[in-house]
């Protein structure tokens, strides 16, 4: 199975439901896609797309060890969380401002400092995807420890830093 979180802000995230439509095929796995807010009233959802608007958390974390694939948005409660509960690096499709899909592009910001971490992959079309998947590998405990606890206070200090380039 593969898992598609495009998480719990009221933008549309439409790109990315439409993009891993093109990605994954019907290859025997089903995929479970979490479209949030996201209208997907006019897309067509294959048939081994299982759709929920929400996915508990527990039960999201049941999924998050037993699959290969995620692909998330980049918001910093969802990266964080996956990283932390999955077995192997998400791929990040952060939100963009000039897509009217967030009010900014921190999304983006914050999925170049998980990849240069060694955390998650990028991918901002279908075709990069299609690219990242080869490229997933396992997170191993020493990466997961250097996550936080608590997100706010860590990702504005490590993002801060970053941005000022003392990373």
């Amino acid at each position: 199975m593969k898992l598609v979180l495009v998480g719990t802000l009221h933008h549309d995230f439409s790109r990315l439901v439409r993009a891993v439509i093109g990605v994954f095929n019907d290859d025997g796995e089903k995929v479970l896609l979490q479209y949030g807010f996201t209208d997907i009233s006019q897309i067509h959802i294959p048939s081994h797309f299982e759709i929920r608007q929400f996915i508990e958390s527990r039960e999201l974390s049941s999924y998050m060890q037993k699959v290969r694939v995620i692909v998330i948005s980049g918001g910093e409660a969802t990266a964080l969380e996956t990283m932390r509960g999955a077995r192997y690096t998400p791929i990040i499709f952060p939100r963009q401002k000039r897509f009217n899909e967030h009010v900014d592009d921190q999304q983006s910001r914050l999925a170049r400092y998980f990849s240069e971490a060694g955390l998650a992959l990028i991918a901002h079309t279908a075709d990069d995807i299609g690219r990242a998947i080869p490229c997933i590998h396992p997170l191993r405990p020493s990466d997961i420890a250097q996550l936080p606890k608590r997100n706010v206070p860590f990702i504005v200090k490590k993002l801060s830093a970053w941005l000022q380039g003392q990373l």
